[in-house]
């Protein structure tokens, strides 16, 4: 969504305003598109419930930098890049570490995408659903079905 009128102001006194796009709702297509021609994604969240655009960016080959919290943590593992949400300096430093490995590595830059790429397959909707489905085998006393190996 657009941004608040803190987060202008912010954007605005660090110089990065001009730079920033702020998308609207996009289909899934334009999405994953937009993921693609990304250099890196940023998601400096207080809190996620979830956290679909980390998933998003790394199934797209992406490489991110997120917020220091559990949850994204979590879903990231190794594949992300993480730093506190205040600090402006180890933001700074993560984003730029990693444009230099692009930009100077690229084996290890190649390595960092098809990390994320295989980290988010743990995440597809065909593995959460046989997840929920095994759960609900449980509480019902019955063996859960073999799994299926193809995404739906």
């Amino acid at each position: 969504g657009p941004f608040t009128g803190e987060q202008r102001a912010r954007a605005r006194d660090l110089g990065v305003l001009d730079a920033i796009v702020v998308l609207p709702f996009v289909d899934r297509a334009t999405l994953a598109a937009v993921y693609r021609r990304a250099s890196l994604t940023l998601l400096p969240s207080e809190r996620e419930g979830f956290g679909l655009p980390l998933v998003e960016s790394l199934a797209a080959g992406t490489p991110m930098v997120a917020s220091d919290i559990a949850v994204l943590r979590e879903l990231g593992g190794d594949a992300v890049s993480y730093a506190p949400l205040a600090d402006v300096g180890q933001w700074r430093h993560a984003i730029l570490s990693l444009l230099a490995e692009r930009d100077h590595s690229p084996e290890r830059w190649r390595a960092r995408k098809a990390a994320g790429v295989e980290r988010a397959k743990e995440f597809s909707w065909s593995e959460y659903a046989a997840r929920v489905a095994e759960v609900y085998c449980a509480v019902a006393g019955r063996p859960a079905r073999a799994r299926q190996t193809a995404d739906v």
